[in-house]
């Protein structure tokens, strides 16, 4: 068999196996990937209103795609067994599947609970005064070390400076 028509056969299963709605109930955003740069919300809620009330439409153009949330699950499996097969939006042939739980930003972002601070070793900037409790820190130079010739080998300086101290004379 050719790649080519391996590849065919393997997009044929692909489109005529269902959508497996995910174990999470309460997931009823379907993701629709591949839209138009020019497709608008309007253009997108008027392809899913027919299978029931949606609680909103998110247009992203500059990735191309959107995000449909329905109001109930079965509002969005209904959409999802209809249009998964044949999903045209403006013209363009679009992709279908459901949305992923959204996690909360700070998790997404993986800063949980830390608070920003300087590292450590290295001192704020002026103007900058630490959370309540936590200090700037100041590390002294490893054991043998009696001079810092050079401001990036100071653990205590933040950045680089100008600086002629270093220099014998």
């Amino acid at each position: 068999m050719t790649l080519l028509l391996k590849k065919m056969l393997r997009l044929s299963k692909e489109r005529s196996s269902p959508m497996v709605p995910p174990p999470d109930k309460t997931i009823r955003t379907l993701w629709v990937g591949g839209i138009d740069t020019k497709t608008g919300e309007m253009d997108v809620r008027h392809k899913f209103a027919n299978f029931g009330e949606l609680a909103s439409v998110r247009v992203i153009g500059e990735k191309n795609c959107a995000f449909v949330t329905f109001s109930t699950r079965a509002s969005a499996e209904a959409a999802a067994s209809k249009l998964q097969t044949g999903l045209f939006i403006n013209g363009s042939r679009c992709k279908l599947a459901w949305g992923k739980k959204q996690s909360s930003s700070k998790e997404a972002k993986g800063l949980g609970s830390a608070v920003a601070s300087a590292p450590p070793g290295m001192k704020l900037p002026p103007g900058m005064s630490a959370p309540p409790g936590m200090g700037p820190t100041s590390v002294p130079p490893p054991p043998g070390m009696k001079k810092t010739y050079y401001p990036s080998m100071d653990p205590s300086n933040m950045g680089a400076r100008f600086d002629n101290s270093h220099q014998e004379k």
